[in-house]
């Protein structure tokens, strides 16, 4: 498989990892395969509105994961205004989800593309304390 990938990216095709933290996207094969972009799981993502108390310090780890591997990062499931800041404050390089835009045909693309802004931020907290490790006690 590596030498097909090696064949793609000489034809300059860059690879994605998608559904990072979902599925069949390990971490083996993040390491085995020359990938230039990981997409985070949306399932992870949608954990953050559902108030999982995993789901930020996941999704912050694979994105700081992806920043030290050297990769972009599109993160799905940006289907809130929250989440749509979340990425922003993470730095994401892409974002795909509702709260940018619902699924459109393709000759409504080049507009679309033209006119969209990113709406203003709310003013919500910085999601810093979201991310700040938690220390375990004494003893830990």
């Amino acid at each position: 498989m590596r030498s097909a990938t090696e064949q793609l990216r000489a034809l300059g095709v860059r690879l994605a990892l998608d559904d990072l933290g979902a599925g069949y996207s390990s971490l083996l094969r993040l390491n085995s395969l020359p990938f230039d972009m990981v997409k985070v799981d949306q399932g992870l993502v949608h954990g953050i509105v559902a108030n999982n108390p995993r789901a930020v310090p996941l999704v912050t780890g694979l994105v700081d994961l992806a920043r030290r591997l050297d990769l972009r990062i599109t993160i799905e499931g940006l289907e809130t205004q929250i989440l749509l800041e979340y990425a922003q404050y993470l730095q994401a390089d892409f974002g795909q989800g509702h709260a940018i835009s619902p699924a459109m045909p393709p000759q409504h693309v080049p507009a679309w593309v033209r006119n969209w802004r990113m709406p203003p931020l709310s003013g919500i907290t910085p999601f810093a304390s979201m991310t700040a490790p938690r220390g375990r006690g004494a003893g830990a």
